[in-house]
């Protein structure tokens, strides 16, 4: 993407931040917290929190590719232990299916279409607040280690941090300045953020072969092919052109061929990430428990999304709402192990999080604004919210263009649960798209024809809550990035490289273009529904 362009759609880097990270001053930021909105009205007869949080987010992770979740493959032996003292929701909903509109919806409790991140160069708007203002506010430090900028201060979430720092390219975090600065006499919210799924390319052979058998080669070849097809998907984006200006279609399938015929070596290598990411848990909590702040700490682990690997014609993330996206790890650990080995099958949604903290801690009062609800009910064996429906996740599309997409799915998609039933409102469509999750978990067999009556009723239900989530909309900041930001971004394949490569991208490395194009009859499987009543 020209940097010109990309200089008017980015945000301000928040003062004082550097590709190392910004630190504040701790003493002078519990004094005075980094908010200066106005603050609703909060309790003053509770005690001050003693719980120490440590928040794990794992960028890209679907959670059927998890031993955790019964996936054939020991993927996650690690996280596998902590469950046996910790709760493990087995159906819970990321709020969108990529990082800029999802992190901003876990750490302040909205949606996409309510806290208005939606697209590269937002900052979250001032109106809203973090879990980590919310959290200082009561009297924590407050530290954030991310490998995704999309987590700090490129889209604001470095807000309510003292320490911020990036560690994009690092093989793991070192504590040990989070341990040597954390103020002894006040408790902690630590959050990590990594991406080792997001970049399977960069897993090493070690952990490949761990899993099964696959040449090197490989790595390099689909590393390639999903470059020059994320190029692609978003030519018109990166060209500042209104999204369907370049007709792609064919290159685009070209390049789903060639990685669908890679498939098995593309798994493994995903598979591999994943257990690359399980041993940096490892390391992360091994560092609590050497410096004794296991025990008393609550662990969140969770994903902001999964990754398409295929399974309804595309590849990478953000272009559906179907389960490879939207299904995501979420597993709470309390002080003490308290309620291990819980697991709890209802539908959540990751805007439950903030809530769910803000109950533990004994302070209800810091949820103000919350669209998510606490789970601690169903933490204690209230099952209830069984036959509620509710929207779960939400894509609002800016950045992606691939014709058979934009006719069967559009552009915006409201995503919601009711029982074992998955709809999907393709709203500029109106369309609607039902799918039970019991006898089709992959989503495969659309069945909205057949029960018209539950699709009135679901698909009057997004329509009305996706329009009073607009109502509700904050407006967010926009500004220029530092080129370090614009460099990591370019890292994780957010913005071009500017070589024009997508245009060529037929000439993929693996094997020759097929003589034929793909028909019809060869399109991946795409969306679709039907209309609304």
């Amino acid at each position: 993407m020209p940097l010109a362009l990309l200089g008017l759609l980015v945000a301000l880097c928040a003062v004082g931040c550097d590709r190392q990270g910004a630190t504040v001053d701790a003493k002078a930021a519990a004094q005075q917290p980094v908010s200066q909105r106005p603050w609703p009205k909060l309790r003053d007869d509770l005690p001050a929190p003693k719980i120490n949080i440590v928040f794990i987010l794992i960028d890209t992770l679907r959670a059927d590719r998890m031993s955790l979740y019964g996936y054939e493959r020991e993927t996650t032996p690690f996280i596998d232990s902590l469950a046996e003292e910790s709760v493990v929701f087995e159906d819970a909903a990321a709020p969108a299916p990529w990082t800029l509109p999802s992190v901003p919806a876990v750490f302040t409790s909205t949606f996409s279409c309510e806290h208005g991140m939606t697209v590269d160069g937002q900052k979250i708007s001032p109106d809203l607040f973090t879990l980590a203002e919310r959290l200082q506010r009561v009297g924590y430090s407050t530290a954030q280690f991310y490998a995704n900028g999309y987590a700090g201060p490129t889209t604001g979430m470095d807000r309510g941090y003292e320490l911020s720092r990036n560690i994009v390219g690092k093989d793991f975090v070192d504590l040990a300045e989070w341990f040597a600065k954390r103020p002894a006499d006040r408790p902690s919210l630590l959050y990590l953020h990594t991406v080792e799924p997001h970049k399977p390319h960069q897993v090493s052979m070690d952990y490949v072969n761990k899993l099964g058998d696959m040449e090197e080669k490989y790595i390099g070849r689909i590393h390639s092919l999903r470059w020059k097809y994320r190029e692609l998907v978003r030519v018109d984006w990166s060209h500042g052109d209104p999204l369907g200006t370049t007709d792609s279609t064919e290159r685009q399938t070209t390049l789903i061929h060639r990685l669908d015929r890679l498939k098995p070596q593309h798994d493994l290598m995903y598979d591999a990430a994943v257990l690359w990411a399980d041993d940096h848990v490892r390391t992360a909590i091994t560092q609590l428990r050497q410096h004794h702040l296991w025990d008393n700490s609550l662990l969140v682990l969770l994903a902001d999304h999964g990754e398409e690997l295929g399974e309804h014609g595309a590849y990478l993330h953000s272009q559906s709402v179907y389960q490879e996206l939207a299904h995501v790890p979420l597993m709470i650990r309390f002080p003490h192990g308290e309620f291990g080995g819980t697991r709890i099958a209802n539908t959540v949604s990751l805007l439950d999080v903030l809530p769910t903290i803000c109950e533990i801690l004994g302070r209800n009062d810091l949820a103000f604004a919350a669209r998510g609800e606490s789970l601690m009910p169903l933490i204690r064996g209230d099952s209830t919210r069984a036959a509620e429906m509710r929207i779960t996740t939400i894509r609002m599309n800016k950045k992606k263009y691939y014709k058979p997409w934009a006719q069967t799915r559009g552009d915006i998609n409201v995503a919601l649960r009711f029982n074992d039933w998955k709809g999907i409102y393709n709203v500029s469509l109106e369309t609607f798209e039902l799918y039970d999750l019991v006898s089709d978990p992959g989503e495969q067999t659309n069945v909205c024809d057949q029960h018209p009556e539950l699709v009135a009723r679901m698909a009057a239900f997004a329509r009305e809550r996706y329009a009073e989530c607009l109502a509700s909309a904050h407006e967010s900041e926009v500004g220029e990035l530092t080129d370090d930001q614009i460099n990591d971004l370019r890292d994780l394949g957010y913005v071009d490289s500017g070589d024009d490569d997508a245009h060529s991208a037929e000439s993929a490395p693996d094997k020759p273009a097929p003589a034929t194009q793909p028909t019809a009859e060869t399109q991946p499987a795409l969306g679709g529904g039907c209309p609304v009543p």
